[in-house]
């Protein structure tokens, strides 16, 4: 898969990526002080023993963290409770997990990661795997003979990324050496809560998508030069104009927060996002109407799952998400669609899970919570229906 991605400076950086020209994931400049990935030097404030928590002083901002999260040198080989772990006025750090959502507080952990180029760096721990999206037992077998070859400090650990395969021991030591040393420089900040300030969105873009990011398209001359000496990706300065027409960028965004979505063959889903979960329902339309046999609603399955895996990935829906395909009798028709689901999910940068069929014949799937839904950023609610507001416009 070949992705473009777009770079547009206007109050801030937003970043588009486009794969065969369809939007699949969308960034505005970010207006939350407190995001995910960045490291604090908390105190705790109060701890909750009734939800097995701690609030904690981020510096101007509150979090949020659970006991299943804290780090300690205690024996944790029995589950412990937040009283036993942490006490008021404790300093600890802590990374954020969940950025804030509404009245929630930004969900935190003390299980520091910090993603490189081919590894992620794991302190306080001797943890040595491998991706789990690297599902060849072989590679996997060679990869993590390979990874016990690595030179690591003492209470430290890596997880090989997908793209890690491609290189060699020496490319996964030198990543593994830099995190290193930006780890052990954290101690020598200034006096701030903040002590790791996340990568942005562009530079994370362009690790994390690699070898698969084929263009990148900017309005900005300033973004121009630095990328031009920083990757080996073709860059192309163009107006701001030329870009948002290529892609369609702002009918794209449009229809990224409407409920209906068409399909190409007719059918369409509907997409209801709720505090609990988000269900989408599969609809036929009119292409039932050529044939209605099994076989034509297995191809509308199947092409809806494609479409359901880059409307989740799109609009960044997480948690349970609970999908009402056209019903189909036969099993293998099922397992069909499953199969290009699983498929498709596959492309998405975010952990997602198919937990296969329930017993009324719907697909649940869960899905990596990670920063705020799109149309958080793009929609607001209407003052008199709570509904979203459709009049979005490119800022």
């Amino acid at each position: 898969m070949e992705y473009e991605l777009a770079l547009l400076e206007k109050n801030g950086t937003h970043a588009a990526l486009f794969c065969e020209e369809k939007l699949c994931e969308y960034y505005p400049p970010s207006e939350e002080k407190v995001q995910s990935g960045d490291i604090y030097l908390a105190k705790v404030e109060r701890i909750v023993p009734g939800l097995d928590a701690a609030f904690v002083d981020l510096g101007g901002e509150k979090g949020f963290i659970y006991a299943k999260e804290v780090v300690t040198v205690q024996n944790t080989s029995q589950a412990l409770d937040i009283k036993s772990l942490l006490k008021v006025g404790q300093e600890i750090m802590v990374q954020v997990i969940k950025e804030a959502l509404g009245d929630k507080r930004p969900t935190l952990t003390m299980k520091i990661s910090m993603p490189g180029e081919f590894i992620v760096f794991l302190p306080n721990t001797n943890q040595r795997s491998v991706s789990r999206k690297i599902d060849d037992e072989k590679l996997r077998e060679t990869l993590q003979s390979q990874l016990a070859q690595m030179n690591l400090a003492s209470d430290t650990g890596v997880i090989l990324r997908t793209n890690a395969a491609e290189t060699d021991l020496n490319a996964w030591q030198n990543d593994y050496d830099r995190l290193l040393e930006l780890w052990q420089g954290l101690a020598k900040k200034p006096n701030s809560r903040l002590i790791y300030k996340a990568t942005d969105i562009a530079e994370t873009l362009l690790r994390d998508v690699g070898k698969d990011l084929k263009m990148i398209w900017t309005d900005s001359a300033e973004i121009y030069e630095r990328l031009r000496k920083q990757t080996s990706i073709s860059v192309f300065l163009r107006e701001q104009e030329f870009i948002l027409q290529k892609f369609s960028l702002e009918s794209q965004l449009k229809a990224a927060w409407q409920k209906k979505v068409p399909l190409k063959s007719g059918g369409y889903l509907i997409i209801e996002q709720t505090e609990a979960m988000v269900v989408i329902d599969v609809n036929s339309g009119n292409f039932a109407a050529k044939s209605g046999t099994e076989e034509t609603f297995v191809k509308l399955n199947i092409e809806a799952a494609e479409e359901v895996a880059r409307q989740i990935r799109l609009r960044n829906l997480g948690g349970i998400i609970i999908v009402d395909f056209v019903d189909m009798k036969n099993p293998k028709s099922r397992e069909k669609v499953e199969l290009y689901l699983n498929e498709a999910v596959r492309k998405d940068r975010l952990k997602v899970h198919p937990e296969g069929w329930s017993a009324l014949g719907l697909f649940e799937l869960t899905r990596q919570k990670k920063g705020l839904p799109l149309a958080k950023y793009i929609a607001a609610d209407c003052a008199c229906c709570h509904g979203a507001d459709a009049s979005f416009v490119w800022p």
